[in-house]
């Protein structure tokens, strides 16, 4: 993988963080737009479960019933 063109371009290769804080780098998509290879926001991988309530909540469930879903009781997921 680390030998493939869109890789080895500038910019081929993000910094990412896990949640324990460690590093990695990992490659982009091989895309352009007008000659600029497009920047991500956030390449770091979220925690399990981090986004959770958010999600169901998107879902259509109710702030009541995400809870609920996602196993947790009594406090508010991050």
């Amino acid at each position: 993988m680390f030998e493939d063109p869109h890789v080895l371009r500038p910019g081929g290769l993000h910094n990412s963080r896990l949640p324990n804080g460690q590093t990695f780098r990992a490659p982009g998509l091989p895309i352009e737009v007008d000659g600029e290879i497009p920047q991500p926001f956030s390449l770091d991988v979220a925690g399990v479960g981090n986004d959770t309530q958010v999600i169901l909540e998107e879902l259509g469930l109710t702030p009541s019933e995400a809870l609920q879903a996602s196993g947790v009781s009594g406090r508010k997921l991050a």
